[in-house]
């Protein structure tokens, strides 16, 4: 009932006969998207990884803190843990790109949205956003599993023609495609509108990113 503010459950534990009950009150909950970030050093070479679990509005605010803490630390390379990363905003994924990119992506195609053959007057190639914070990073390395889908994938194919990009962990999900949500009858309905490419025209495999 999406009008109740609470909800109690009866638990029995294991080997226990007398239940307890738990009340649940609902509030408002703001998960972070960039829950990790770390330095590593190897050799003469400093390493940044970030966990980023979601493309949402408040991403850009916590990558940009991200980004100005690795350029602090003057990093040369980043991993990239998008295992748990089911996509979200096209426009995070051009943001954050953006700034793994850095200068090498300045004023470039970050990708192309392609409508079918009724709608290709719609079709748009959309260019790399201006970050706040430019990485200089010799090497990018992702980490994805199968649920590394969407805006995940299109931020890992729009960087391939531009740096070294480097895959590992499981085969992820391939859905390189995007959707604009449109007003039917007071619901609000999600329909896969478009195909996305990156500058090459690469639009990935449906099978998904093959890690190397």
């Amino acid at each position: 009932d999406s009008t109740q503010s609470s909800i109690t459950f009866s638990i029995i534990k294991k080997a226990e006969t007398v239940s307890k009950d738990y009340t649940i009150t609902r509030a408002e909950f703001k998960s972070k998207t960039v829950p990790i970030t770390k330095i590593f050093q190897r050799g003469n070479k400093k390493v940044g990884y970030i966990l980023f679990t979601s493309f949402i509005e408040e991403s850009e605010k916590e990558l940009n803190s991200a980004s100005e803490y690795f350029l602090g630390q003057g990093i040369t390379d980043i991993v990239v843990d998008l295992r748990y990363n089911g996509g979200g905003a096209v426009y995070i994924s051009n943001y954050f790109a953006a700034i793994l990119g850095g200068n090498a992506v300045s004023n470039k195609v970050y990708g192309k949205e392609i409508f079918n053959s009724n709608y290709s007057k719609c079709n748009v190639v959309d260019y790399f956003f201006t970050p706040q914070y430019k990485l200089s990073c010799d090497k990018v390395v992702f980490i994805t599993t199968s649920n590394t889908a969407s805006a995940s994938e299109l931020l890992i194919n729009s960087l391939k023609p531009y740096k070294s990009v480097i895959t590992v962990g499981s085969r992820s999900n391939g859905k390189f495609v995007g959707m604009y949500p449109t007003n039917f009858f007071g619901k609000w309905v999600f329909s896969i509108n478009f195909a996305e490419c990156n500058a090459l025209n690469n639009f990935g495999d449906s099978e998904g990113i093959v890690p190397d």
